[in-house]
């Protein structure tokens, strides 16, 4: 976001999911090629839980909770309408927002597959991508994932230059779930 993006939208909070599986631990001395980019980020974050409040929800990612200084932690942020935790929580929900599962998108594109981070959503949940250096993605039809969503959802999948919403319809299994049962009955 930023500070300009904290100004524009006058951010009373933030809540951040994830973010404490640098590969440099904050503190430590880092090796001269992690250097710039890993510097730069930790001060980009000092600058940001300086001039708004930070809630980090914790995950399973997390070795330790953030620096002194960096805002506070939490399971779970419930603002109302919206809830915000780690994992989605299986069954109905309204309002809710999750990472965890990091979910990817995989497309046939002019005859050419490709994976893109994407977001899903049903109206009612809200799955969010990983957009970090060392976040796999786990396929958006994948059965742990398909399960939160008891009937159709869309993914607003992540282009180079534009989001493009498409259901869950117009996805492609990875080829290991291709041949998975549940998909083929279910979905």
């Amino acid at each position: 976001m930023g500070d300009r993006g904290i100004e524009r939208v006058e951010a009373a909070g933030i809540g951040a999911e994830g973010g404490q599986d640098e590969p440099v631990a904050v503190g430590e001395e880092a090796a001269p090629s992690e250097t710039s980019a890993a510097h730069r980020e930790r001060g980009e974050i000092e600058r940001l839980t300086q001039r708004t409040r930070f809630v980090w929800i914790a995950g399973n990612h997390d070795p330790a909770p953030p620096p002194a200084g960096w805002g506070e932690v939490a399971e779970e942020i419930d603002e109302s309408p919206l809830i915000f935790r780690h994992e989605a929580q299986f069954g109905p929900v309204k309002g809710e927002v999750s990472g965890h599962y990091h979910p990817v998108a995989a497309l046939t594109v002019r005859g050419r597959g490709f994976r893109r981070r994407c977001f899903l959503t049903d109206g009612h949940r809200l799955i969010l991508p990983a957009f970090g250096a060392y976040a796999g993605g786990l396929n958006a039809l994948d059965p742990a994932i398909a399960q939160l969503f008891p009937s159709d959802y869309d993914a607003l999948v992540v282009g180079r230059d534009a989001v493009r919403r498409l259901s869950w319809r117009q996805l492609r299994p990875d080829p290991s779930l291709a041949s998975t049962a549940w998909v083929r009955e279910v979905r």
